[in-house]
């Protein structure tokens, strides 16, 4: 039997629908068997590492999902996600509570073991957070390597409103007819944070001018960085703009931070923010997949709203809120049409923004300036090749992915202004390994 040397082995292991192939490339330096190896880029092949045992799970007899969790190059972990709990491992071994013991850490969660694998995360620095259509959104947060606590993600506004705004005039009003002004007021805390505006005060004067005005006083917030006050337009209709800020000056100092109109006329295009807190339905608001891109945490794909999208406000990951007329910083709310309703299942952050739905694959557009706003975004579909609900894997300048039905790989590279890179199919040499 003659023997034929083989010099490299950079096809891997070969479909048997193609082992009579002998006219391909491929088949030169194919595998008919390649179990327990990993092929190399150079050609050659080299044994798949072993395992080593940690410790068993909690029960063994539930399904137990691990999910990674970096917090840094040097400090990494495992989270073991089971029936109701999560347990923490780095460097090989279950931490224990507090470095030494009594136990193991071990958070309480809500998720039952049928519910693991349908769990969506993202993770920036020390924070995770987690999506589930039966639970609200969460955030499983490390404050230190032996503290870790899971909580529900809290939408309201959380910086406190400005409170007792008493109207004042001031200066040498005219003595003829009289006008109302209305105002209302927002603090901001030191993170950028704006609260919802306090409800409407008014004064009934006549007209100020620019030597006669109203002040405005109220109580001041310790913390907050400064306040922003907007005033109606006195169309009827209470439409409020910006007219000024107010910085929040020390204490003891100042008691009551004050503001003067010198009949400033509002910017409209700046009002107050409104609340938006789309997740609190559990059957039809909860969200099924999340990711992170440009400084707005994104949600995706509650039961009722499968290719709907809702983006945070700019830097600030807990608050949806809005204004009207939008502004650049503004929460995000967008449906991908489409000739079908195809879900939602991942959001990856490749150079652009791109959904992944069950039926196609759509690049969000930011606009010339490649800066995701309210007035700018937009959906395009890239490829109509749906995905499955299996996590898809980033490496240098693609995604690699499963597609919808289970049984093949895809690509998807990442290629500038030529949407109609659909990418490759990995499988297509392999169909027997999937």
């Amino acid at each position: 039997m003659a023997k034929i040397p083989q010099r490299a082995f950079t096809s891997g292991e070969l479909d048997p629908a193609l082992h009579e192939r002998v006219d391909i490339e491929q088949f030169v330096y194919g595998l008919g068997l390649c179990e327990n190896f990993f092929v190399k880029p150079q050609g050659g092949v080299y044994n798949r590492a072993g395992t080593k045992y940690i410790g068993e799970v909690k029960d063994s007899t539930k399904s137990t999902r691990l999910i990674p969790f970096q917090f840094n190059t040097d400090q990494t972990y495992v989270l073991e996600f089971g029936h109701l709990y999560v347990r923490v491992i780095q460097d090989g071994a279950y931490m224990l509570i507090g470095g030494t013991g009594p136990g193991v850490i071990e958070i309480t969660t809500t998720y039952t073991a049928a519910e693991l694998f349908d769990i969506q995360y993202v993770q920036s620095a020390d924070t995770m957070t987690i999506v589930h259509q039966n639970h609200p959104p969460a955030e499983l947060r490390r404050t230190s390597a032996y503290t870790w606590a899971l909580a529900d993600i809290d939408f309201t506004a959380t910086t406190p409103i400005p409170t007792n705004v008493v109207p004042t005039i001031t200066g040498v009003v005219s003595t003829g007819g009289s006008k109302i002004y209305t105002y209302v007021l927002t603090s901001t805390d030191s993170l950028g944070v704006e609260s919802l505006p306090t409800a409407e005060v008014s004064i009934t004067t006549p007209a100020i001018d620019n030597v006669s005005g109203i002040n405005l006083t109220w109580d001041r917030i310790e913390g907050a960085d400064y306040y922003t006050v907007y005033k109606d337009t006195g169309s009827g209709n209470l439409v409020y703009g910006f007219i000024g800020y107010a910085k929040n000056e020390p204490s003891p100092s100042v008691v009551k931070p004050i503001f003067n109109d010198f009949n400033i006329w509002p910017d409209t295009s700046t009002t107050p923010p409104s609340e938006h807190t789309p997740f609190s339905d559990p059957v039809a608001d909860y969200p099924t997949t999340v990711g992170l891109y440009q400084q707005r945490r994104i949600f995706a794909a509650t039961p009722l709203y499968p290719n709907t999208v809702w983006a945070s406000q700019t830097g600030i990951y807990n608050s949806l809120r809005r204004s009207s007329p939008m502004r650049d910083t503004d929460g995000i709310t967008f449906t991908v049409s489409s000739r079908q309703i195809n879900e939602i299942r991942h959001m990856v952050d490749l150079e652009q923004f791109i959904l992944m739905t069950s039926g196609a694959t759509y690049p969000v557009s930011e606009g010339s300036d490649f800066v995701l706003t309210p007035s700018s975004i937009g959906a395009r579909a890239r490829t109509f090749v749906g995905a499955a609900r299996i996590k898809p894997s980033v490496t240098i300048d693609s995604i690699i992915y499963v597609t919808e039905k289970g049984n093949r790989l895809r690509d998807m590279i990442n290629n500038g202004d030529q949407p109609g890179d659909g990418g490759r199919d990995l499988s297509l040499m392999a169909y027997h390994l999937f």
